[in-house]
């Protein structure tokens, strides 16, 4: 069986603050009070001022999730025997025969080195028997012997391992000769002069079979040739039959098979799997070892990926495969957006300044009251979204929490509110083309692509000599990624106002939605600090006309 899949609580791509603490205290709340296997996650990397305050309270940061599609280490079968190379046909068989099953893994040291099916020892077989001259096979003497159930009369050369051709001496000793030459494997029952003749001629095996004496001059004969003399209680035709089944797994297994990865997602092996449903597949870890097998079967009843969306509803800012997951709740402070659901879910969306006001909420409604570190990330989801609660977007019930939640924490709220907004990455620190993509979001106005970048600094003057190269990136963007309209809001923090940056090309819907801009390509917003609130209302105003 595997394991049982997390529910994972999500923030949106290029995750900030707010993103980052409110996954991070959410899902040990679903964990705690609702008994839920909830783990937090991120789909992108942290920033400076997220990883600052999970280290401050001392708090692992939420596991990295590239995408939530189902992969194969979900639903593979990971309780799967396997065969080891050195195993003889014989043990293949029995092992088949016990569980029912037509196919194994051959796996030694937990590395997959190829497959073994019925229908391989079929062929085996069946080649055997339909062979023109005797068979010839290589093995080693304790798998002859395991395979015999025989035992060792005589081995004065103490070899381990056997090759030749396989001779039953049922012939009359004057033309045994013809059959019998250096290196083979006789095969005879309790007829001295037959199994001297075999001696003779060089047989560097004799079996004898029945488990019947053998008489010494045999014995001292094999002693002195250095031939290995083995007794058997199987009858010359069943012995004969098992000595061909000695050879070992990895001389008849595929080597050349068909793998997959665990990390391989359903839905780029699918049509592979399904195109041949009778056959089952080994699975192995990016680090070669093997971990199960899938067959048809387990694509049947495939569950979807569980999540929780926190500080976002919109599909552009979502996991990527957001559309094949089961959203069971949506906790946001932002516009609804397009994300869609198969049944009725749990939303909590309020208009307030951050996630982390919403969940602080939840905990008082629930009668619970947040640990130090979740008081303390909760205080930097609030005073990081709000910009210490000055930002428009602060709302009453924001300035009310936030306070209760800074006691509970033991920090200073204004102290730090001011440590958080330092940790901001500086200007000068990343290439400037970065911060397009650092805190972006995508938005959907009817058939109209926007996109809007922010970065928040202490002084908005620091971007002035790089405005082509951010124009520069603001014009490619549009270009190659298909955005209609691209803004970069660059919101100084002591100024209390936004500088507007986009492509000059723009400046009749730019004008039209602000009332101003400058030529190169920019403009300043007194008071303007939110996205949210701010800006996006604008723009959905303006591109809802069209």
């Amino acid at each position: 069986m595997n394991p049982a899949r997390p529910v994972y609580v999500l923030g949106h791509r290029n995750p900030d603050t707010d993103s980052i603490c409110s996954a991070a205290v959410y899902a040990g709340f679903k964990r705690t009070c609702d008994g839920l296997e909830a783990v937090a996650a991120r789909c992108g990397a942290m920033n400076e001022e997220s990883q600052f305050v999970l280290d401050y309270f001392q708090v692992a940061p939420p596991r990295l999730v590239e995408d939530v599609y189902v992969r194969l280490e979900h639903i593979m079968d990971r309780n799967v025997r396997t065969i080891d190379p050195e195993q003889t046909i014989l043990e293949a068989g029995r092992s088949f025969h016990r569980d029912n099953t037509r196919f194994f893994p051959v796996v030694r040291d937990s590395v997959l080195t190829g497959v073994i099916t019925v229908t391989d020892l079929a062929k085996t077989y069946i080649q055997d028997m339909a062979g023109s001259s005797f068979a010839r096979i290589s093995c080693s003497v304790r798998n002859l012997l395991l395979c015999l159930e025989g035992s060792v009369l005589i081995n004065s050369t103490g070899r381990q391992h056997v090759a030749g051709n396989v001779v039953v001496c049922a012939m009359s000793t004057d033309i045994l000769g013809r059959y019998v030459g250096k290196d083979s494997i006789a095969i005879v029952g309790n007829r001295t002069q037959a199994q001297l003749a075999a001696l003779e001629h060089g047989a560097s095996v004799l079996i004898v079979t029945g488990s019947l004496p053998v008489e010494r001059p045999v014995l001292e004969t094999a002693d002195k040739t250095g031939c290995i003399l083995i007794s058997t209680p199987y009858d010359t035709y069943t012995a004969a039959r098992l000595v061909s089944l000695s050879v070992t797994i990895k001389d008849v297994m595929v080597r050349d098979t068909r793998y997959f990865y665990t990390d391989d997602t359903i839905r780029e092996i699918k049509d592979e799997i399904t195109a041949a449903p009778h056959r089952a597949y080994p699975v192995i870890g990016r680090d070669g070892r093997f971990e199960g097998v899938v067959s048809y079967s387990d694509l049947l009843n495939i569950t979807s990926q569980q999540v929780i969306l926190v500080d976002h509803n919109e599909r552009s800012q979502a996991a990527v495969g957001i559309e094949t997951a089961e959203i069971l709740e949506i906790i946001d402070h932002h516009r609804i957006g397009d994300v869609q659901t198969l049944s009725p879910i749990y939303m909590r969306n309020e208009p307030l300044g951050s996630t982390g006001t919403v969940i602080a909420k939840i905990f008082r409604e629930r009668g619970r009251t947040p640990s130090r570190q979740e008081a303390g990330l909760l205080l930097s989801s609030i005073l990081s979204d709000t910009l210490i609660l000055k930002s428009p977007t602060a709302a009453r019930e924001d300035k009310e929490l936030a306070p209760a939640l800074a006691e509970i924490c033991g920090e200073e709220l204004y102290q730090w509110g001011l440590r958080l907004l330092e940790k901001r990455t500086k200007w000068h620190e990343i290439e400037p083309r970065a911060f397009l993509k650092k805190d972006l979001k995508k938005y959907l106005f009817g058939k109209k692509t926007i996109g809007v970048a922010q970065v928040e600094l202490l002084n908005s003057d620091e971007v002035r000599d790089d405005l082509p190269a951010i124009i520069q990136g603001i014009q490619e963007a549009e270009e190659r990624e298909g955005y209609d309209l691209f803004l970069l809001m660059v919101t100084d923090i002591i100024k209390g106002g936004t500088l507007m940056i986009f492509n000059p090309e723009q400046k009749n819907p730019v004008s039209s939605i602000f009332g101003s801009y400058r030529p190169e390509g920019t403009l300043f917003l007194e008071g303007v600090l939110s996205r949210k609130k701010q800006v996006i209302p604008l723009l959905s105003r303006y591109f809802s006309q069209d």
